[in-house]
């Protein structure tokens, strides 16, 4: 197995998705289903920044990249573990969305990781050591 090297790549979230959506130059197009993604998953962080601001968290959030083009869609560190998160726009669950989180999940990490994929689907599953979980309920859940 070959060493992978994070990479340093800024990821721009737009706090409010009408000015992604402007700056495309979208907003009276169909979105296709990839742009919903990108939506979804702006959307979702946006949510997830907004609950660690609002409730004090101190978390950090961070994107992941590798040498290798490996990438995990959000990375929240906590005091205690760290969670590797991949964000689907899907309402089912595919085993090759795992692949990024177990990848990541290999690197030498100083705390405990979780490994979550968040989708629109209704069932809480697992794969492996991968839990994947409706974003609705991952968001009603947060500590």
């Amino acid at each position: 197995q070959s060493k992978r090297k994070a990479v340093q790549k800024e990821k721009f979230i737009f706090f409010d998705i009408g000015v992604r959506i402007g700056i495309l130059g979208i907003q009276n197009n169909k979105s296709t289903p990839d742009q919903l993604g990108h939506l979804f998953e702006q959307w979702l962080v946006l949510q997830i920044i907004a609950f660690n601001s609002y409730n004090n968290k101190k978390w950090n959030l961070y994107y992941y990249r590798d040498d290798k083009k490996t990438e995990v869609d959000l990375i929240i560190e906590t005091p205690k573990k760290i969670i590797a998160i991949e964000i689907k726009w899907s309402e089912k669950f595919n085993s090759k969305w795992k692949e990024s989180l177990e990848f990541f999940s290999e690197q030498q990490l100083k705390k405990p990781v979780e490994l979550v994929i968040l989708y629109r689907g209704q069932r809480k599953l697992k794969d492996g050591l991968v839990d994947i979980i409706p974003f609705d309920q991952f968001l009603n859940e947060l500590e």
